[in-house]
Order: C-alpha cells, then sequence, then structure tokens
C-alpha cells in the first residue's frame, strides 16, 4: 500500500489551509472587528455557549476521533436542536476542528459539532468516511444527551470537508463505506441535508480539465495509497458523485469559478447526478472566487438551506408534542401506547400534511433493532413511504435489561393496538397496518405476523382491538436461536451473555423451551400474513439458515412468502433491487386490499 510520493509543495499547502482560515473569518463576523485582541475576539464570540471539548466518538480510539460540541446555553432541557457537523478541510492531512464557521448557528437555535478524523498520514481512504460516519451514529445516539434532534441532523465542510460531507450525503445507508468504526452501528449514518464547498466529488476523472500538479498528484496518492490507476476501485468508492440515488439528503454546493485546486467541473457533475435522481440540489458559482470565499450573501444562503430543511415551522400545529418538519411531514412524537407506561412503550407518528383530505391511509410500522437491547425508534426508514401515499410509524419497546422475553412482543402488539384504537383520529386504515424491521426487529415482526391469533403475548390497554397485521417484512431477523451457533458468526450464541440468552433471561441451550417460545415458527399458521424476507448470505451475525427455515416453514403451512438472499450482503445492506422489492410488497399486500 505504500507509495514513492512525489515533492510537496508546503507553500501551497501553507496557502490553502490560509484560504480555509479566511473562510471561517468571513463567515463569523463577531471575529473581525479590527481592534480588539483575537483571544478577546473569541472569548465574547463564545461565551453564550456551553462547550464540550474533545469528546471521544471512538471510546479509546485514535486521537484524532474526537469532536466538539457547542450548544446556546439558554437551550432547554426538553429541547431536541437541529445540528449542523463542520467537517474541516485540509486536503485530508492538515486541518482541524479548531475552525468551525458552523458556531455562528448556535445564534439561530442550532447545536453545532466539529469534528477531527483521521489524516492520510494516519491511514488512508476510507478510514477518513468511516471516522465521519462514526460521528454521525455516535451523535445519533446521544442525541437526548446533547439536546439534538436525531431526524435532523445536517453536514457543511470545505475542500477535503466537502469531499467528505458529500459522500455522507450519498452514502446513508452504504454498508461498503459504513465500517465498524465506533460502534453504535443500530443507528444510521444519514443525514438530511449537505451543504458542500469545492469538494471533489469524481476521483477518477479529477485531471480531466485541470493537469495534475506535484500537489494535487501527491495529495491524492496519499488519500489512495497510490496513483488514480494503481487504486481505480477505491478512486471510485470515493467519488460522492457515483453513489448518488434518489433518496439522498438535499444539496447545496458552492463553487468559485476560478478554483485551482478542485476543478468547478467535480461540482458540476455532482449536481447534474442529482438533479437526474430527483435530489434536490442547488449549485450557486462564484464568480471570479478561488479555492475560498466568503461574505454575507453566500452566508444568507447556506443560513436558507439549513433552515429549510432543518428548522421545524415556526408555527408547527398543535396536539401534544406535534410538529411540522422540513418536508412538510407531520411528525407526532412520543405518543404513549401504554398510558403511564414505561418510559420505552411510545412510539413516533409520521403522517403526510395533507393525510386528513385523503382516504384512510395505510400504515408501515418499523421495529428497530439492536439485539433487543439497544436501539431506538429515531431512524424510521418507513418514512420514506409517506410521499406514496402511506403513514408511518415508529416504535421504542422494552429491551431486554428492563424486561424479558415476552415484554418485547407484548409491547410491539400494544402498540399495534394503539394504532388500531386510534385509527379514525389519525385517518389510517385499520386494515392496512405493515410491519416492518431488521435484525432484532426482524424476529419482532416476524412474531407479530405470526402470533395474530395468539392471545398470551396481548396484554395492557385496547384489548378491544386485534394486534393481527397485514404484511411482515423481515430483514435478516433470527427465528430459531438453538439453532444459530450451528453456523459460523461473529458471536458465540449458546453463551450467557450473548443478546439471545439475555433475551430469554438464562443461556439459550438451557432453556430451550424459552426459545420455542421465542420462535415466530411456533406459531406459524395458513391464516398468516404474507412474508418479504430479505437476508444476506454472508451475515456474520444472524446466520442466512435464520431466514431459510422461517421461510420453509411458512411455505409448508400455506403463507405467500418471498425470500430474497442478498449475494454478499453481510448484516445490513444497500440493495436497489431490495428498495424495489420492499416498494411493491407494501403495494401489493396494503393499497390492493
Amino acid at each position: 500500500m505504500n507509495a514513492t510520493y512525489g515533492p510537496i509543495r508546503t507553500g501551497r499547502i501553507a496557502m490553502f489551509l490560509f484560504v480555509l482560515f479566511g473562510l471561517f473569518i468571513l463567515s463569523n463576523p463577531v471575529w473581525a472587528q479590527p481592534n480588539e485582541p483575537r483571544q478577546q475576539q473569541v472569548d465574547r464570540a463564545l461565551e453564550h455557549l456551553d462547550i464540550l471539548r474533545d469528546v471521544e466518538y471512538v471510546s479509546g480510539g485514535h486521537e484524532r476521533q474526537r469532536l466538539d460540541v457547542y450548544l446556546p446555553k439558554d437551550r432547554k432541557s426538553s429541547d431536541q436542536l437541529p445540528a449542523i457537523v463542520w467537517i474541516h478541510g485540509g486536503a485530508w492531512k492538515a486541518g482541524s476542528k479548531d475552525w468551525c464557521p458552523a458556531i455562528r448557528f448556535t445564534r439561530r437555535d442550532y447545536a453545532v459539532v466539529s469534528i477531527n478524523y483521521r489524516l492520510t498520514q494516519h491511514a488512508i481512504f476510507p478510514a477518513q468516511i468511516y471516522d465521519c460516519k462514526a460521528a454521525i451514529r455516535y451523535l445519533r445516539a446521544n442525541a437526548a444527551k446533547y439536546n439534538i434532534d436525531p431526524n435532523r441532523i445536517g453536514v457543511w465542510g470545505g475542500s477535503a470537508g466537502g469531499h467528505l460531507v458529500a459522500l455522507l450525503g450519498t452514502t446513508g445507508d452504504d454498508k461498503d463505506l459504513e465500517g465498524t468504526v465506533g460502534g453504535n452501528l443500530e443507528y444510521s449514518s444519514r443525514v438530511q441535508a449537505v451543504c458542500d464547498y469545492f469538494g471533489p466529488t469524481e476521483f477518477p476523472d479529477y485531471f480531466m480539465d485541470n493537469p495534475p500538479t506535484d500537489f494535487t498528484s501527491s495529495v491524492i496518492i496519499e488519500l489512495f495509497g497510490g496513483s488514480l490507476k494503481e487504486k481505480h476501485d477505491l478512486a471510485v468508492a470515493a467519488s460522492p458523485a457515483r453513489h448518488v440515488d434518489s433518496k439522498d439528503a438535499p444539496f447545496l454546493i458552492l463553487h468559485g469559478d476560478k478554483d485551482d485546486l478542485v476543478p468547478l467541473r467535480q461540482s458540476q457533475l455532482l449536481h447534474k447526478r442529482l438533479k437526474n435522481a430527483n435530489v434536490e440540489s442547488t449549485l450557486h458559482v462564484v464568480q471570479g472566487a478561488g479555492h475560498g470565499f466568503g461574505g454575507a450573501e453566500i452566508n444568507k444562503m447556506v443560513d436558507d438551506f439549513f433552515d429549510k430543511h432543518l428548522k421545524i415551522s415556526s408555527n408547527p400545529a398543535q396536539e401534544g408534542n406535534r410538529s411540522v418538519l422540513p418536508d412538510g411531514t407531520i411528525a407526532i412524537r412520543d405518543v404513549e401506547y401504554v398510558s403511564g407506561g414505561h418510559e420505552r412503550q411510545k412510539l413516533d407518528l409520521y403522517l403526510p400534511a395533507d393525510y386528513e383530505k385523503a382516504k384512510p391511509l395505510p400504515i408501515i410500522v418499523w421495529i428497530h433493532g439492536g439485539a433487543w437491547l439497544a436501539g431506538n425508534k429515531n431512524n424510521c426508514p418507513a418514512r420514506n413511504f409517506l410521499k406514496q401515499g402511506y403513514a408511518a410509524a415508529s416504535i421504542n419497546y422494552r429491551l431486554s435489561q428492563h424486561a424479558i422475553f415476552p415484554a418485547q412482543i407484548e409491547d410491539c402488539k400494544a402498540a399495534i393496538r394503539y394504532i388500531r384504537a386510534n385509527a379514525q383520529k389519525y385517518n389510517l386504515n385499520p386494515d392496512q397496518i405493515g410491519v416492518w424491521g431488521s435484525s432484532a426487529g426482524g424476529h419482532l415482526v416476524a412474531l407479530l405476523g405470526t402470533t395474530g391469533d395468539v392471545k398470551e403475548f396481548d396484554k395492557g390497554p385496547n384489548l378491544h382491538v386485534s394486534s393481527k397485521v397485514q404484511a411482515v417484512c423481515d430483514f435478516f431477523g433470527p427465528t430459531d436461536f438453538t439453532k444459530m451457533s450451528a453456523f459460523d458468526s461473529q458471536m458465540d450464541h449458546d453463551a450467557a451473555d450473548s443478546p439471545e440468552s439475555k433475551l430469554v433471561g438464562s443461556p439459550i441451550q438451557e432453556n430451550k423451551a424459552a426459545c420455542a417460545r421465542a420462535n415466530p415458527i411456533t406459531y406459524i399458521s395458513k391464516n398468516d400474513p404474507p412474508f418479504l424476507i430479505c437476508h444476506g448470505d454472508k451475515d456474520p451475525l444472524v446466520p442466512h439458515n435464520q431466514s431459510e427455515i422461517l421461510t420453509e416453514a411458512l411455505k409448508k403451512a400455506g403463507v405467500p412468502v418471498l425470500f430474497h438472499t442478498v449475494k454478499g450482503g453481510g448484516h445490513g445492506f444497500r440493495d436497489e433491487q431490495v428498495d424495489q422489492l420492499v416498494h411493491e410488497f407494501f403495494e401489493k399486500n396494503l393499497k390492493s386490499r
């Protein structure tokens, strides 16, 4: 992986970093008072903030895997602030989180975060995007701690930082670029808005317009551990323009037309591909500007962009904790589906803006994974179906540290009954309820599908309505715990501290009756709803066999089931064919009912 590097023009690097610092000064007028000592300027600019510096987003990790958090002192403990994450530039080989132009957004009721990441002298790509994704997942996992709304995270960066924020914006579900750095893998690294200042986006064509210089050549060699020709596949993977799809976050892209380090064509190409994929994208070319710019007009453009996509409407609809999200979606958060119950017995409901005008809507209920001992309702992929005429819900349930099985399925059934009992209130169709979950969530949705007529799991309120569902989408959920260790896995499922053992309250091989009770296959009958099951054949945690035996049992009972194997897929995958299958499955089994 080592390469013989060409000479580096240190003066050019110094100029590059100076430009980035100039960008920071221009973006923060309070720092630019001519007759005030710099430290006093700094102190005065930050006196309204609570600042947490050098927070490890990778526990015990590299010294660069740290971030700073800036929070308005006047925030309330109940606030959920939108967050802007600044990612610095510096040719992936220099720079730091200390210069953060986004700090000014704290005056506009945002939380602001600035991150460091490993530089090329520490590790080649994809270490840099692994770190950025780890930081986003850390923030989402600790959102309550920092008063951050996990569903409103925007990113902003310049140059190398522009490249990394663009990659975050286009690879939200890309498991190949997710990595395992920092853990918190039950949380998404997807972001909701991207502001990209002159970031590279298409490395294989980088020198199409601008011939290589010693500086640009050496920077790219250091990023990939070799030349573009030698490391073509890595260069493709690192190119945001190659990952664009219709689910990507909205983009604001700014680039100077005289930039001699990153060609303007790099931003033009990304913008074109975003537009072709029907992703909201604005490209603003700064006339006469090189590699860096600033000014009031540009500041306002950035302000308006983040306000549009991250701020809750200033006049939200009023109903408890109901709010209107930037896309017009109505979010009703923390609804108690068990009144006065456990703090985890809550759900979030998402409704289209015009839900009251439409005919009663089918609803897709998302149930999160996390080994039954972690995870939460904050990340809800079912929200993507709102524009297709659905409502969506995302539920929390008691984890294994709160109560052992069957508490988890009892909670899921209570949530379904709440939705059905309140269907008229939210203009939902009580006969069109689908469920979707992954991993531990896949196990629970499969149980919902096969226990619709099992009364022993129906506990709590709204017992006058059924907990049956009409469609089940199961992503790599466990089924027969006692058979999991018969296959290669990264964990010992039979161990006393395995997630499965913690769920049933004892080592699984010593409590096969409890495992049978938690097994969806135990309850299969011909009246069960249709299933779509998706599983990667390289899953290192839940063996592919777990979905195979569920599929076989469903088929034997005459239950409609479609089983899709993702070739090469691990414990999670990004697959356009899967997306299409999920869409077609719910259209067929909910809307056509």
